[in-house]
């Protein structure tokens, strides 16, 4: 490689799927069902054992419920490959005023781990009610193109599909 990569837009990805769902507020109840408070559920781009590092530690400066989300893998789409003959390969756009070849991005499929940390069992429920229906099977993020791509990136967008497995794990551990 000849030349260093500044995008982030991994990072700026995690970032968006974790404010997809950011809002997720539960209740406390008391015996007779109504709700005496209301806690917003933290989410951190980090791996769950350093979440629970954070809560063990003398400093405690995290705090349940908590959601903590991190990359587990990375792979390449073959499936969603453009075009692969090399003399083509990308796409052109062009206006009146602008003309330009780009390459055709390479398809990546990002896994990402998604770790619920509660203290009780009814927080867990919460969550997970507010996550189950509106993910069911996938949302779309929809991000500017970045920046330094002339044109293009001032009159387009990318849409990003969030695909859910349908599976949720609910060990202990």
């Amino acid at each position: 490689m000849r030349w260093k990569s500044t995008y982030f837009e991994i990072q700026d990805l995690i970032i968006q799927f974790a404010n997809a769902f950011d809002s997720i507020v539960i209740g406390r109840y008391n015996k007779n069902r109504e709700q005496k408070d209301r806690i917003f559920v933290r989410y951190l781009y980090a791996p769950k054992q350093r979440v629970l590092y954070d809560i063990v530690n003398k400093a405690k400066t995290i705090t349940l419920p908590v959601v903590a989300i991190n990359v587990a893998g990375i792979s390449r789409d073959n499936d969603r490959v453009f075009n692969k003959l090399p003399d083509v390969n990308g796409f052109y756009y062009s206006n009146d005023q602008y003309s330009n070849k780009y390459n055709a991005p390479t398809p990546v499929n990002i896994t990402v781990n998604f770790s619920v940390i509660t203290r009780y069992q009814l927080d867990m429920d919460q969550i997970l009610s507010n996550f189950i229906p509106y993910n069911n099977p996938y949302i779309i993020i929809s991000w500017p193109v970045p920046a330094g791509l002339g044109a293009l990136s001032e009159m387009q967008e990318i849409r990003s599909e969030v695909l859910w497995d349908g599976n949720i794990n609910m060990s202990p551990n």
